[in-house]
Parts: structure tokens; C-alpha cells; sequence
């Protein structure tokens, strides 16, 4: 049986990519995790750093696992417009060739926003933050969490791939 290596830890994103997999009818193949460390930043601070944290991963697995298909996944920070946005990238390795899937950008509040300014980190900025709004609060929600985030990225990814694969 052909493999799914993602590069994580994380149950949570091996069950992110068996979900998006399922949603999309692509079948036969079997899922792990593989643990490799990244050298990006905790949360990288512009798209290039984002993708380039996720390809890296991706690579870093193949190198550990040498499944067909190998993941990276990655969070990040850019500025749009003069305002701070959460994206959330998948880079897939497969045969020798890198595939990315990208997230929507979802807002940052301005509040925190300011405090990225100023140097601070965004995940203590998103614990102390207070929402002063419900959408507020579901932004911060979905960026905390990052799950629907990654399964958008991973759409937008096997989404092209889906074509490539034997």
C-alpha cells in the first residue's frame, strides 16, 4: 500500500488530511506521522516564510520516511493591507516535485495586530487578548485552533494533486 507521511506529531493533522482524503475520494493509501523538526520560526511572518517552512518539512520527511507522498504543514503571519492576516499552508512532496495548498487569510484583530507591532509573541497576544466582538472571538477561535484552516490548505492541495496520483 502506497503512504502518507505528514510531517507532525500531531494526531489532529493526521486526522485533518484522512478527512480532507475521504472528502475527496482519494483512496489507498495508508497515513503516518513523522516527527521532524523545523528550523522556521514558531509562527513565520510573511507567506515565503510559510510556504517555504512547509516545503522544508515536506522534504525533511521524505528524507526520514520515503513514502509516496510526504506533508509539511505551517502556520504564519503576513501583512495585507496594513493589517496582520493568519494563513495556514500544506506543501506536498511527490515525485520529486512540490505541490502547495494555501488557506483563506483570516484577520488578525487590530488589538493584537498592535501588539505584533510592538514585538510581542502572537500566541501569548491571543491568550491575553479580550475579544471585543463575536467575530472577534471566532477569528481568534479559528486561529488558535487552526484546524479548519489546515483543512482548506489541504483541499487546495490534493485538489491539484488529485489529477497526479497513480
Amino acid at each position: 500500500m502506497k503512504t502518507i507521511a505528514i510531517g507532525s506529531r500531531s494526531q489532529k493533522k493526521l486526522n485533518n488530511v484522512k478527512e480532507v482524503l475521504d472528502s475527496l475520494g482519494i483512496n489507498g493509501y495508508a497515513l503516518e506521522k513523522c516527527q521532524v523538526l523545523s528550523e522556521a520560526p514558531a509562527h513565520p511572518k510573511s507567506i515565503e516564510e510559510s510556504m517555504q517552512s512547509a516545503i522544508d518539512i515536506s522534504k525533511k520527511t521524505f528524507e526520514k520516511q520515503r513514502s509516496s507522498i510526504t506533508i509539511g504543514m505551517q502556520g504564519g503571519m503576513i501583512i495585507y493591507n496594513g493589517s496582520s492576516r493568519y494563513v495556514c499552508v500544506a506543501a506536498a512532496l511527490y515525485k520529486n516535485k512540490s505541490y502547495i495548498g494555501f488557506s483563506s487569510k483570516l484577520p488578525i484583530p487590530n488589538g493584537i495586530h498592535t501588539e505584533l507591532e510592538k514585538g510581542y509573541d502572537l500566541k501569548k497576544s491571543i491568550k491575553t487578548y479580550i475579544p471585543k466582538t463575536e467575530n472577534e472571538e471566532t477569528l481568534i477561535k479559528m486561529i488558535s485552533f487552526r484546524e479548519e484552516m489546515f483543512k482548506e490548505a489541504l483541499i487546495n492541495l490534493f485538489l491539484q494533486l488529485q489529477s497526479e496520483l497513480d
